[in-house]
């Protein structure tokens, strides 16, 4: 799995999915071993110690006060840059959640909401106890969550017919798959 940005961690602490704090501390812990290539980490203080002592750390190890001011102000500058991203991320999702609460009003359909960083996992309750899951990206909610009720109850219109549920799977490509010609 990659690892995010520091600016994608900014935006989850500025929607309050993350302490604004920890992401502060790793960012200014990369901006350490990147300026100052330690052996180790020894004598950095954990993420449960105070912020001063951490600060206090730093300094011991070799950071300057004025290197230390420098980060501080640039850590400024980018949590100013990602609070534009921050609130459109939460509009887009506050909205996403909006619209399918109206569609789904009076269809009896259950859903759950996963907030990930560029899209939203819904998932929604079928019938024969079955569920499925819809990614819906932030900058194409609009189109998507237009075609997420039909294809819903499409599946289920075809489940009732056979009269038994249908799985859907990403491939297995380890089968050993027959074509025909």
């Amino acid at each position: 799995m990659a690892v995010p940005s520091i600016k994608s961690l900014i935006v989850d602490a500025l929607i309050g999915t993350k302490d604004i704090l920890r992401v502060k501390r790793e960012y200014l812990l990369d901006k350490y071993v990147k300026t100052h290539h330690p052996r180790s980490l020894r004598g950095i203080p954990r993420s449960y110690a105070p912020y001063g002592e951490f600060e206090q750390a730093l300094i011991i190890n070799g950071v300057s006060r004025s290197e230390l001011s420098q980060w501080n102000n640039e850590w400024e500058e980018l949590v100013h840059t990602c609070e534009k991203r921050a609130k459109k991320r939460s509009l887009s999702e506050l909205s996403i959640e909006t619209i399918l609460k109206d569609k789904l009003k009076g269809t009896g359909i259950r859903y759950h909401l996963r907030k990930q960083q560029y899209r939203i996992a819904v998932t929604l309750s079928m019938n024969h106890n079955m569920q499925a899951t819809f990614y819906i990206l932030h900058s194409k909610f609009r189109e998507q969550l237009e075609r997420v009720l039909p294809a819903l109850q499409q599946l289920n219109l075809l489940m009732d017919e056979l009269g038994q549920p249908i799985r859907i799977r990403a491939i297995d490509y380890r089968l050993d798959w027959n074509e025909v010609e």
